[in-house]
């Protein structure tokens, strides 16, 4: 039952870095049932809203409480945001906030060029979820050496997803389960990532590339996406296409635990590094996570990745978002900060309008947000290390904001 509170809450905090925690790398593995229903498939009742899980919504700041919202780049977020209509105008909000005919109004408007700021004004209002307040961290798009024939070098293979995968959904009562067999009754579970790498898919005709660097491809499992780079210098993208249902592992703890207190750092390339020193140990340690990631080549012309909702993601517009309380395609202005890269340096205000247009697998709760930074060695850094607590304002389109709080005057301006 969604539970509406009436009141106004203050503008966006600073937003505040968590000195005692330490990033762990985030699991991009996005949930399947989110992941896989086409845009362009509508809902069977389009216009009914499922029930979400919010235990308090109320309305937010007005736009000029939003702290940097008038200096923010709104034309990269309208650009964005245009991508998504197709899916926020035709599909069920599993979060429960809005209709498919509440966007209807936002995405038909005509947008001149300098004018994306107005548009946002007109066509939102901001509320907040709870009291705004989660973790915010970062991922990106990993490339990757690669061979499309197996060779010395080039001998860990990157699969597609299986024929013979059985994604048996759930119920209220039962689990979602990923079978290597079902019979209706009994499931066999997938093969683990031990099982993969001992060869339990040779032979298959399964494999789109090989690569070079087993942790390296580890690591593009964990963000779900990648470009591989072939020998002659050309790229090819590949993007999540499903999982084997077996239970992620953190890897990161255990590391931790290996390090027996010694200062080493987490992130994505501390991890590597930890686990080049010590090849055995990180074989073993990779596989402790059963969990296996599939791919799908999709065209190198694309902008970016693909999001849940089948739409290129954006460079610091786009973020990773929970379903459940987040309608996917919706503006978000996040009150953040990006990681200090050097020892002497402090945090970086991250302040600005970005859209939910992806999940993840450890991407939880309603203020949960997972940064896409894009590809190359800039945005692996900062995407490994950003973990910062935050704020966010949810944008929603003016009929929803209406319809939650019929009897309150919401400010806009």
């Amino acid at each position: 039952m969604m539970i509406f509170a009436i009141g106004l809450v203050p503008a966006c905090a600073p937003a505040t870095r968590e000195p005692s925690a330490m990033p762990e790398a985030t699991p991009r593995r996005r949930d399947d049932v989110s992941a896989v229903v086409p845009p362009s498939t509508p809902p069977a009742s389009a216009e009914a809203p499922s029930t979400g899980e919010h235990p308090t919504v109320t309305p937010g700041p007005s736009f000029a409480e939003l702290r940097g919202w008038a200096a923010d780049d709104h034309q990269a977020a309208f650009e964005s945001f245009q991508k998504g209509c197709a899916v926020v105008t035709s599909r069920t909000d599993t979060s429960g906030l809005t209709l498919p005919s509440d966007w209807r109004d936002a995405c038909a408007a005509e947008v001149a060029n300098g004018k994306a700021r107005e548009f946002f004004e007109q066509h939102f209002l901001p509320v907040v979820v709870e009291d705004g307040t989660g973790l915010h961290t970062g991922y990106y798009e990993p490339e990757i050496a690669v061979s499309r024939t197996k060779t010395g070098s080039f001998r860990y293979p990157i699969y597609r997803r299986p024929k013979e995968l059985i994604v048996v959904p759930g119920t209220s009562k039962t689990p979602q389960r990923f079978c290597a067999r079902w019979d209706g009754t009994t499931c066999v579970p997938y093969f683990s990532r031990g099982e993969i790498d001992d060869g339990a898919l040779a032979g298959k005709k399964l494999e789109i590339a090989y690569a070079s660097d087993p942790y390296e491809l580890f690591f593009m499992h964990m963000q779900g996406s990648g470009r591989l780079r072939l020998p002659d210098g050309s790229f090819v993208r590949v993007s999540y296409d499903g999982t084997n249902g077996r239970e992620w592992v953190s890897i990161a703890r255990t590391v931790k635990a290996e390090l027996k207190g010694k200062d080493w750092p987490l992130d994505t390339d501390g991890i590597i590094a930890w686990f080049r020193a010590h090849p055995q140990r990180a074989r073993a340690i990779m596989r402790e996570d059963k969990s296996f990631v599939f791919f799908r080549e999709i065209r190198e012309s694309t902008a970016g990745p693909l999001g849940a909702i089948h739409v290129s993601l954006t460079a610091e517009r786009s973020v990773a978002a929970d379903p459940k309380f987040v309608p996917l395609g919706a503006p978000i202005w996040l009150a953040s900060a990006t990681p200090a890269m050097t020892k002497d340096a402090t945090p970086t205000a991250f302040d600005r309008l970005v859209i939910a247009q992806d999940t993840g697998g450890a991407i939880r709760g309603p203020n949960r947000f997972d940064v896409f930074f894009g590809s190359g060695d800039k945005a692996r850094a900062v995407a490994g290390k950003m973990f910062n607590r935050g704020r966010s304002i949810l944008l929603l389109p003016i009929p929803a904001v209406t319809r939650l709080f019929p009897k309150t005057t919401v400010a806009r301006q």
